[in-house]
């Protein structure tokens, strides 16, 4: 039960990019929620050291020029069956509601992640992984020398392409306004922690959510024993992959590891972090109920890590949600317009009952 939450508020210094002029971007406010909670008063946590060939998947682009479906690749739209057996090859999957709410994240350097727009009071939410947004102090549980040398802090981000395909942005492109993630995130790679919530401005005065739709999400699917099917999106960019194309995996046999975190077999690669991990997804309508985000692969395998949606990332899900609310009302108070309809969002997706 939560005792106390304090809200941090820090500028997003600004970075250079290296592909190309400096552009101009909507400043990023970085917040890192501070939790004072039974399951959270003990400091030290056992931070469990990765294989040396577990890497975050976040995924420079492959070139500053657009990219493109390698020629004589067949289209294939379709999902993966939804067999006993899952499927992990990454298929292509562009259908319904998942082929506009999921999308990718950049960097002003040109990396890349997935996030997703998430259904929410104030339309403006999405979630992704907190590696894809801040670079904590302490690393050594995920590897990569780029990783391992960057400057600790929040990540300069450019902008959000939901459903991107080849490149192209057909439902526009969306500033980031606001970042928030945990302090034990600020503060160690542990992926426990792996999981960040992104603020989007609005287009013409309507949220994302308005314009895109949003997916559900639960924070308690994979309490206790529950271990419902799963299927994960993302746009990986590496290894086979070209980043132009949303991928999919899907399994029955999802398995947790001693630290609590989900694994699948799944051949996507850099590109996919952040990306959603849903139960009851229909492929036909492209819906689900998000439970969990990509955080690292073990390219041996290869094998999927998911960080769960806890009681942690709801707290950080509702500020968000809750200080966006308040500042789309305090604007809609000076210009004496009307507000959104608050009934929609946590309702809708927070205590939504899977598994």
């Amino acid at each position: 039960m939560l005792t106390r939450t304090t809200i941090i508020t820090t500028p997003t210094p600004n970075r250079p990019t290296h592909r190309g002029p400096i552009r101009r971007t909507t400043t990023t406010t970085v917040v890192a929620v501070f939790l004072t909670a039974a399951t959270a008063v003990l400091a030290v946590l056992a931070e469990p050291q990765r294989p040396a060939s577990a890497n975050p998947l976040s995924a420079p682009a492959t070139s500053a020029a657009p990219m493109q479906t390698p020629a004589g690749t067949p289209p294939n739209d379709t999902a993966a069956t939804d067999d006993p057996a899952g499927d992990a090859s990454g298929s292509r999957y562009s259908r319904g509601l998942a082929s506009s709410t999921v999308g990718r994240l950049f960097d002003q350097d040109g990396r890349s992640c997935t996030a997703t727009v998430i259904d929410s009071r104030s339309g403006t939410i999405a979630v992704t992984a907190a590696h894809c947004v801040w670079v904590p102090r302490n690393r050594g549980n995920y590897g990569g020398s780029s990783w391992l040398s960057a400057q600790s802090g929040p990540i300069a981000l450019d902008r959000f392409i939901p459903g991107s395909v080849s490149n192209s942005a057909p439902h526009g492109s969306w500033a980031i306004t606001e970042v928030r993630v945990h302090p034990r995130w600020v503060a160690s790679d542990n992926p426990r922690y792996d999981v960040a919530f992104i603020r989007l401005g609005r287009s013409d005065g309507q949220s994302a959510e308005d314009v895109l739709g949003g997916e559900r999400i639960s924070f308690s699917a994979y309490s206790g024993s529950s271990r419902p099917a799963v299927t994960a999106l993302g746009y990986p960019a590496e290894d086979g992959f070209d980043g132009a194309s949303l991928r999919r995996c899907s399994t029955s046999a999802v398995t947790t590891t001693d630290e609590g975190e989900l694994a699948m077999n799944c051949a996507m690669t850099g590109g996919a972090s952040g990306g959603p991990w849903m139960t009851g997804f229909d492929p036909a309508t492209g819906r689900g109920v998000i439970v969990g985000v990509t955080a690292y692969v073990h390219v041996a395998d290869p094998t999927l890590y998911a960080t769960p949606l806890t009681d942690e990332a709801r707290v950080l899900y509702r500020a968000a949600d809750t200080a966006a609310v308040a500042d789309a009302n305090d604007q809609n108070d000076d210009n004496c317009g009307p507000g959104r309809d608050t009934d929609r969002g946590e309702a809708a997706g927070d205590v939504t009952a899977v598994g």
